[in-house]
């Protein structure tokens, strides 16, 4: 019949399409990866400053060394009882004593057969190529949430995101916030369609992106005020089987150690340069000697005015973005890129790279011609900051306690601009739309 040719004439060119248009994303992906190894100044080598315990938490795992995993320092607790591979990573300099595996164990589950198949350059490089094209997916995503649904448009984006310091920080260190921060905006395009598939598969997604930053988990009440009581529930009882009962079960020695691990990172307090949280803010406010430690990472204890300060802003925050929704009732998009931006909010260690969870609703309010003119300047000023680097990149002088000394002031405030303009983006994205002159009649 002529209908149906022409149905199929048309499903070939959309599938056609869509397979240029993977393609080409592909093909700029692996672009956007190679400029970041050759022109950005950071060798595939040193991705692997924070990607080693990833590497070397698989390796223990399967050498039978599942007490080091959590340990502060890999590679030093109990190291005679190390296999001799380990001992001579630790003797050639490639074990940084100052870090640990601190993901989940799902995540330890998902890496360690990468971790026996290849080598740590190999597995540095494999996230470089993943980081590039999360890099895409969320400037694309991005986009298509800001309303611009044209694949050079949302291609732009991911270019855009790819140039992002908190991007290129990240890349620069081996980080999986990209990937995160990409996956969660494709779980939560899935989980707005019907039926049992779409929502099995972005469920699926937003644990993948839970495993990669555990703090992910943040995003799943944001589906309750969405209006997807089905995919919340479905979500939360997913979540608690794979990240609170397989773990108890599977290895309950591992799960006790992480769960130190997680209690003891959300009770201390980092004043250095590229760490750029609300509590970082409070502690550099309450604390006149802060610029002593803006160069290195000891863990300090904030104090107790400073927590409950932190914790009351965090509530009011929390009631009044509830209350915005429920009762303006702001787009999908708004909410939804609004709510990403508000996960950093209750972090109290919030890293450069974390911010690139920041640049959908910096997107999505800049470029919302619905919105006033004062919050539209708003997003396109977190846009400008996502642009500059507001510290130096991995192997550049960072900032030190001399430079703060000179003007601790400016430092100060400088440091406080990430967070605060990100969470000003956050709310503007909640205001009533801006009411439209009636056309002629």
């Amino acid at each position: 019949m002529p209908g149906t040719s022409r149905a199929d004439a048309g499903a070939r060119r959309r599938g056609l399409r869509t397979l240029l248009e993977t393609l080409a994303l592909l093909a700029i992906a692996a672009a956007v990866a190679v400029v970041w190894w050759r022109f950005i100044g950071v060798p595939v080598r040193a991705l692997s400053m924070d990607l080693y315990p990833t590497w070397i938490a698989g390796r223990l795992w399967l050498a039978g060394h599942p007490e080091a995993i959590y340990h502060p320092k890999i590679g030093l607790f109990g190291l005679d009882a190390h296999p001799e591979w380990l001992r001579a990573l630790e003797a050639a300099g490639q074990i940084n004593t100052g870090t640990s595996f601190v993901y989940p164990l799902p995540y330890l589950w998902l890496t360690t057969p990468l971790s026996r198949a290849v080598s740590l350059d190999a597995f540095a490089a494999l996230f470089l190529c993943l980081n590039a094209l999360s890099a895409l997916v969320l400037g694309a995503e991005s986009m298509r949430l800001a309303g611009y649904r044209g694949f050079g448009l949302r291609l732009l984006g991911g270019v855009l995101v790819a140039a992002s310091f908190p991007a290129l920080y990240g890349m620069g260190l081996g980080q999986n916030a990209l990937p995160a921060a990409a996956l969660l905006l494709l779980a939560f395009r899935l989980l707005r369609f019907p039926g049992r598939a779409p929502l099995a598969a972005g469920v699926a997604l937003l644990l993948l992106a839970t495993a990669f930053k555990f703090w992910c988990v943040l995003a799943i009440p944001l589906l309750l005020l969405l209006r997807q009581p089905r995919a919340f529930a479905a979500a939360a009882l997913a979540w608690a089987a794979v990240f609170l009962v397989a773990p108890r079960v599977l290895a309950p020695g591992l799960s006790k150690s992480y769960a130190a691990v997680v209690a003891r990172l959300s009770e201390v307090s980092l004043v250095t340069y590229n760490n750029v949280s609300l509590r970082s803010l409070l502690h550099r406010l309450w604390w006149d000697g802060w610029g002593d430690a803006v160069d290195h990472w000891p863990l300090l204890e904030p104090p107790a005015s400073v927590r409950v300060l932190e914790t009351a802003l965090l509530a009011a925050a929390g009631a009044v973005f509830c209350a915005l929704v429920l009762w303006r009732k702001p787009p999908r998009h708004r909410v939804l890129a609004a709510g990403l931006g508000l996960m950093l909010l209750p972090l109290g260690v919030c890293w450069t790279h974390y911010f690139v969870f920041a640049i959908p609703v910096a997107l999505v309010v800049a470029l919302d011609r619905e919105l006033p003119v004062a919050c539209r300047a708003l997003g396109f000023a977190l846009l400008g900051l996502l642009l500059v680097p507001w510290h130096p990149l991995v192997y550049r002088t960072p900032v030190s306690p001399a430079d703060v000394a000179v003007a601790p002031g400016w430092y100060l405030v400088w440091l406080a601009l990430p967070i605060l303009l990100t969470q000003a983006a956050v709310f503007s994205a909640l205001v009533p739309r801006t009411a439209r002159a009636p056309g002629p009649s």
